[in-house]
């Protein structure tokens, strides 16, 4: 650079006080220490170009010199996140070593002149000290010197990582919406079918409807009586053939359903899209008899996912194009091989409209490029006052069209289509499709030249804007002193909204894309706050928002809606500054994004209502068959022992007896289960020795598991204390060990196992509600069968079994995973067909090293003289049987139905020695009527009585000194020793 560009501004013009935050720092950097030398000695070229940086709205960043040393604004500042302040002044590719082969092409190309553009570029950064996947638009355009020499790279950085992130996961969710509907339409939707088979396998004799004969072109007669499968699907496409063949095979080897996609030929050469669902019949003896069907039409839709697949490809590959008669070749090229024609391209008219230069054109077959400059007299008036007013012109035969003879003689085609393409109103160009011979142009080929057209004419004024924005370089110091007319310009292009407003909120200057999204025009914004087209609901909230960016604060991201002038609201999210007493704001509108995201959540409420039904129903059904089974052997025993004591017959009595109180502990026993698996059941929970309870159920085991299991143990030595309910978990232990042997009807071998390990937080991680820490694990494997993963996955259900009918309620399981998970552990299943299974309990480990041993209770004894119950229960049936025992073994009994009637006994000067009283009492309950006795007899003992208990889930959080819990039902004589228990001293 000529020594005269060195410093042509005084120092201290070097930076505006427009620059904001970034224009201290960049004042205050010590800049001796990097290749540019101090501020003083900066070429005018520079300095100019940094005031501009720092005026920019957008983040943006410089890359000077060969060594693309970093400037650049507040904005950019912010997605430089930890990186900031330090990459400032640095080469690009020591600030971002991530990227660095990234930055060094970038700037290679910055130094030979060369613009760059990326949509969504995915890029992974390290800005806060580990790694991030990033999604950025990136912009970059050289800039020059004075002398038109290139010396860096603007580079406009806008983050779109969240709405990536968000399509991505919408598109999911779509996706697998769309997925499901469309099957349950298949089943549901008698319209699109448009045909049905029955194929006899063994005689290959192929039957159709004539509705299917119409579809595959063929005779209906014939189809009707039947022909080999063979003669059937000769007019699949030759594309198609091999693939349908080989599902038809597949159904008929393996069985099952049959699904497949594919083209048909039409009468009319055309190729048509169907959908052939069906399923093949076998007989008892696996061999495939009939192999019936439906056609469905998909013609429509597959049509259309081509189109859409058409657009989207020419979108990506039109992208990174800036030439615009690259884009216009490209798009061409693209359309005439997709609709197969012989030429395609792209003429654009003088300022004069009165010649028109077809540009770019491409062709292939009969027909020739066209080149060169024609007057437009020579296509008729009418096709020009056609385009002029934004009209498709369509020939299928320009020889039969009076006045186009000319035309098509002139250019050698007899079909043809003209896109008029419209700047300002004006027509500035077209899109043309030519052939050679007659062609009908149907409407879904127009509608989809149209849209090639719109998204190529977008596609060149983007890549006419850069240009424009590239020549805007070649005066720099202009540009600063023009900044308020270009960042107009940048608005201008821009489709988001931005809007200037001083401290109170009033508009001051704001971007058209507020017309196009509210429909208010500009004189009714400005000169006033937004208050006036605000959501009720959402005012006071931005009015504290602008209060907060009056006092210097920065909006990263606030919502609200605006009133649109039909009357509807749109949300809108927020980026704003203060500075220098204005407010600069960026918004962005996700409307569509809230409605899909209310949309989304509906649709998932849906499903979890639906899941909670199924559940229901499954529950309730177990429940219901179950209970059934039980309260006929109660009541039928029960009428049987009415009547023989009613006609004096009593040897059968005791029998009687027997079966109802088998029926009714089978039934309590059900109950306990139903508790367990919704964790509802009451645990006494202490420190608990694991290998004690094995070793002291093993003799037990030994006969349950019969002659020909083998049991062997291996307890850890030190194994730690466990914190569980023991009756419990010997319940557990020995359904585990039913569950084993019934595996193994053969024989087998059945290892129980104790450890001691420790869960971290990354394996606790992935299941609900399990915390990190020790635990204690006991294993029981047995060789038996297995199980398949899909049976694993279902053990824990509840009424899930795989045993006869008659032989299992499907609780066993369930009751143990709720236990577990109820006493804070964890439950997994390992299995494989034919190798065994081994369950692992994983119990908590207890504080204590020495499990508690709980008191044996011996056989009942009667009252001491003058001791005094007082029973608390709500069920009058309940409460007689509790004070006929209660008067059979000597005790003063006192009874109530609830609290309020139990109150005066407390409150009197009566013998009370112990209080027995249901935990859900009506009103008052039981847990708070002791604490009242309490309150007014210290140290009464109090027993509960229970059957669900919300509150007394785990008897350890409910129970204080002297007080002690049992189940209902209860037997008679547990009831008793419970008591005698609790009323001796130790």
């Amino acid at each position: 650079m000529p020594p005269s560009s060195v410093s042509s501004l005084a120092p201290e013009r070097v930076l505006t006080p427009a620059g904001g935050e970034m224009g201290e720092r960049i004042r205050a950097f010590d800049w001796s220490t990097t290749p540019l030398g101090p501020l003083s000695q900066w070429p005018a070229s520079l300095r100019t170009t940094v005031n501009i940086l720092l005026l920019a709205p957008l983040p943006m960043a410089l890359l000077w010199g060969p060594e693309g040393i970093l400037l650049y604004n507040d904005g950019y500042a912010r997605i430089a996140g930890g990186h900031h302040p330090q990459v400032l002044g640095l080469p690009a590719v020591v600030g971002w070593p991530e990227i660095a082969d990234f930055n060094r092409g970038v700037i290679e190309a910055g130094l030979r002149g060369e613009s760059l553009s990326f949509k969504d570029r995915h890029l992974v950064l390290h800005r806060n000290g580990v790694p991030e996947e990033t999604w950025l638009d990136l912009t970059y355009t050289p800039v020059t010197d004075e002398y038109g020499q290139p010396m860096g790279m603007w580079a406009i950085v806008v983050e779109t990582t969240e709405r990536v992130k968000e399509e991505r996961r919408r598109r999911r969710a779509e996706t697998s919406l769309l997925v499901a509907n469309e099957r349950i339409q298949l089943a549901l939707d008698a319209g699109a079918v448009i045909g049905t088979w029955v194929w006899d396998i063994p005689a290959d004799r192929f039957s159709a409807d004539a509705r299917f004969a119409r579809t595959f072109t063929m005779n209906a007669e014939h189809l009707e009586e039947g022909v080999p499968l063979a003669r059937a699907v000769q007019s699949i496409h030759p594309e198609d053939t091999a693939r349908v063949e080989e599902l038809i095979a597949r159904a008929v080897r393996e069985g099952g359903l049959y699904r497949a996609e594919y083209r048909v030929r039409q009468w009319d050469g055309s190729w048509m899209w169907i959908e052939a669902n069906g399923h093949c019949e076998r007989d008892a003896q696996g061999r495939a008899l009939r192999f019936p069907g439906v056609l469905l039409d998909i013609d429509a839709r597959k049509k259309a996912e081509s189109r859409q697949a058409f657009l989207l490809a020419l979108s990506d590959r039109l992208r990174p194009l800036s030439e615009p008669r690259a884009i216009m070749s490209l798009a061409a090229e693209l359309l005439g091989r997709r609709l197969g024609i012989h030429r395609a391209g792209y003429a654009e008219f003088d300022a004069s409209q009165t010649m028109v230069e077809f540009v770019t054109s491409w062709s292939e077959g009969p027909l020739g490029p066209l080149e060169g400059r024609y007057a437009l007299a020579l296509f008729g008036r009418p096709v020009v006052a056609g385009l002029e007013s934004g009209q498709t012109v369509i020939f299928e035969d320009m020889m039969r069209d009076e006045g186009a003879a000319d035309v098509s003689d002139a250019l050698g085609a007899r079909a043809a289509v003209v896109v008029p393409l419209m700047r300002a109103n004006l027509l500035r160009g077209v899109l043309y499709l030519n052939h050679r011979e007659v062609r009908a142009w149907p409407p879904e080929e127009i509608s989809l030249v149209e849209e090639v057209a719109s998204r190529t004419w977008e596609a060149l004024e983007r890549a006419l804007a850069e240009k424009e924005l590239r020549e805007l370089n070649v005066s720099l110091e202009k540009r600063v002193e023009e900044r308020t007319r270009e960042r107009n310009r940048l608005w201008e292009l821009s489709q988001a909204p931005f809007l200037i407003a001083d401290m109170e909120g009033r508009w001051v200057s704001m971007s058209p894309a507020w017309t196009t999204l509210l429909g208010w025009s500009e004189d009714e914004l400005l000169g006033r706050t937004s208050e006036w087209m605000e959501h009720p609901e959402d005012r006071n909230a931005t009015r504290s928002e602008v209060s907060q960016l009056s006092e210097g604060q920065r909006t990263l991201r606030f919502e609200n809606r605006f009133r649109h002038k039909d009357g509807s609201y749109r949300y809108f999210s927020w980026l704003a500054v203060p500075s220098e007493g204005l407010l600069y704001c960026v918004a962005r509108d996700v409307t569509e994004d809230k409605q899909r995201e209310a949309e989304l959540a509906r649709t998932q409420e849906q499903l979890r209502q639906s899941q909670k039904m199924e559940a229901v129903g499954q529950l309730t059904g177990g429940i219901a068959h179950d209970f059934n089974n039980l309260l006929a052997g109660i009541v039928g025993a029960l009428d049987l022992l009415a009547r023989r004591i009613k006609s004096g017959k009593l040897d059968n009595v005791q029998r009687y007896i027997d079966a109802a109180t088998a029926s009714a502990n089978r039934a309590a026993a059900l109950t306990h289960r139903l508790l367990a698996f919704a964790r509802r059941q009451s645990l006494d929970v202490k420190p608990t020795d694991i290998n004690a309870l094995v070793l002291s159920l093993e003799e037990l085991l030994h006969r349950t598991l019969g002659e020909n299991v083998s049991l062997k143990t291996q307890l850890k030595a030190d194994l730690w204390t466990a914190r569980t309910d023991a009756n419990q978990f010997e319940s557990a232990l020995l359904n585990l060990v039913i569950n084993a042997r019934d595996a193994m009807p053969d024989g087998g071998k059945l290892t129980i196992e104790t450890a001691n390990t420790h869960l971290d937080e990354s394996y606790v991680r992935a299941f609900e509600g399990l915390a990190a820490g020790d635990y204690v694990v006991m294993c029981v494997s047995d060789t038996g069968t297995g199980m398949t993963p899909d049976v694993v996955a279902k053990a824990f259900d509840p009424f899930f079994t795989t045993k006869p009918i008659g032989q299992g309620t499907g609780l066993g399981l369930s009751m143990i995973y709720g236990f577990v998970r109820q006493s804070g552990g964890h439950v997994r299943i390992y299995s494989e067909v034919g190798q065994g299974t081994t369950v692992k309990l994983y119990l908590p480990r207890h504080g204590a090293e020495a499990a508690a041993r709980e008191k044996v209770a011996g056989e009942a004894q009667r009252a001491l003289e003058g001791e005094t119950v007082l029973v608390v229960e709500d069920d009058p049936s309940v409460r007689m049987v509790v004070v006929d025992v209660l008067q059979d073994l000597g005790y003063r009994a006192l009874e109530a139905g609830d609290a309020k009637q139990a109150l005066p006994h407390l409150e009197g000067r009566g013998r009370i020695d112990l209080l027995v009283t249901d935990v859900g009492l009506p009103g008052m309950n039981g847990r708070q009527l002791a604490e009242i006795a309490r309150q007014k007899r210290p140290g009464l003992k109090v027993l509960f009585a229970t059957g669900y208990a919300e509150g007394a889930a785990v008897r350890g959080g409910f129970l204080a000194e002297g007080m002690e819990m049992i189940t209902k039902p209860f037997p008679v004589d547990v009831l008793a020793a419970r008591l005698r228990a609790m009323l001796t001293p130790d």
